[in-house]
């Protein structure tokens, strides 16, 4: 699942996935486990609210920002230690 607004990446074959989402002023992304095939089951949240000179950044830098941001507040639950 793909949209311009909204990512949602498969992770590995645990059912690890994220969605990252960024606005104007803040990034937020949510960690989730598929379970049974059908339903998520929410494992971790994170967001912040972005600094002015991020807040300049175009749309793309800004959703970028958001996966980078994403990767690196769920790594613990993707890699372990």
């Amino acid at each position: 699942m793909l949209t311009v607004s909204n990512w949602y990446i498969q992770m590995n074959k645990k059912g690890l996935g994220i969605n990252s989402d960024a606005s104007g002023r803040a990034i937020g992304s949510v960690l989730l486990q598929e379970r049974d095939g059908v339903r998520f089951s929410i494992v971790s949240t994170a967001s912040r609210v972005l600094n002015q000179t991020q807040q300049r950044y175009t749309t793309c830098e800004k959703e970028l920002r958001a996966i980078v941001y994403a990767l690196q507040r769920s790594r613990i639950y993707m890699c372990g230690r």
